[in-house]
């Protein structure tokens, strides 16, 4: 969930920022697993794989920025076709902030966050990598890692951007 506006993300072609009823949502591409997946200079790396619902010949799909330009948006890939700086692309920091939340900063260049193009709370919008600017993390660019939840819970407040 996103800590600016209360959306969340949702597998849906690359990735899109929603704040559709989740009610709605019986496909489960909003849901997602994370996995360790190694360290770097002492920090976890991650692997996020969507739990969407698909045919069971089907492989999992994982999320990943393009490896030659991180800023493009999100690829879901299986990672079992993908070698090289590919395969490093599938990897994500998980880095608590101060105020609250988590940044998901792309292996492969952490000076990006995972964010999205638009601050509108009412439209959909594209979940992708934007440059940190300055070295702190925008609260843009932060989000809260729930679990499965079987009713609404919007936020009380909507923070000021």
């Amino acid at each position: 969930m996103s800590r600016l506006n209360g959306t969340y993300i949702r597998k849906q072609g690359d990735a899109q920022v929603v704040n559709l009823p989740l009610k709605n949502n019986t496909d489960n591409a909003h849901l997602f697993r994370l996995h360790i997946a190694g360290k770097h200079a002492g920090n976890n790396l991650y692997s996020i794989e969507s739990l969407e619902t698909h045919l069971p010949s089907e492989p999992a799909l994982y999320m990943s920025v393009n490896p030659d330009n991180v800023a493009d948006g999100i690829r879901w890939v299986d990672p079992k076709t993908v070698s090289g700086k590919a395969a490093k692309a599938l990897l994500w920091y998980i880095v608590p902030q101060p105020c609250g939340g988590v940044a998901l900063l792309p292996g492969l260049d952490p000076s990006y966050g995972l964010g999205f193009i638009d601050k509108n709370p009412g439209v959909n919008v594209c979940g992708r990598p934007t440059e940190l600017i300055y070295g702190w993390v925008p609260v843009m660019n932060t989000w809260d890692i729930t679990g499965q939840r079987d009713r609404e819970c919007p936020p009380t407040k909507i923070p000021e951007v």
